[in-house]
């Protein structure tokens, strides 16, 4: 059976005991769901070992710094610069990958399409497929021909044939 190294255990105790959310420590750690909730087991089980000492008995509940993947924090896009410009192409109706390959032709962009993407949707735009009509002069005909239908000439009815 694989085990986790000694820090990520005591780590996953130490923020489980913070009050984080045992798929926050997952998703922090970069392991399992289970793999936390077996750990978090396993410790639970067992008497503490080692008592506060230092720093943790003085100050319980010591912020913790902000990472990238939890809420606000994280580090600025690599879209901030070009925030306005991104903006009104996007009120211009261009699409994301449009977008980007300008960024990257005409601002010598380096970050990938994918933080385009991220970036756009935090400035509020959805980001649906555009809507396109085709439009058809004969639309009438064909729609009877889709459905098996067609009309006679002469007599103004119909002839139907059964579709497979």
């Amino acid at each position: 059976m694989n085990q986790l190294k000694v820090n990520q255990q005591t780590t996953i105790a130490a923020l489980y005991e913070q009050g984080w959310s045992k798929r926050r420590i997952a998703r922090e750690l970069g392991v399992d769901r289970l793999t936390v909730r077996r750990y978090l087991a396993a410790a639970q089980s067992k008497s503490p070992t080692h008592p506060h000492t230092g720093s943790e008995a003085q100050n319980p509940k010591s912020p913790t710094p902000p990472t990238g993947s939890l809420g606000g924090g994280g580090p600025e896009s690599l879209c901030e610069p070009w925030k306005d410009w991104i903006a009104s192409a996007l009120s211009e109706g261009l699409s994301v990958q449009r977008i980007y390959q300008d960024l990257v032709s005409e601002h010598q962009f380096t970050g990938s399409y994918y933080s385009v993407r991220r970036f756009a949707r935090r400035l509020g735009r959805k980001l649906d497929l555009p809507f396109r009509r085709l439009e058809v002069e004969h639309c009438k005909s064909i729609l009877a021909r889709a459905r098996g239908c067609l009309k006679t000439a002469s007599a103004g009815g119909r002839i139907c044939f059964a579709r497979y």
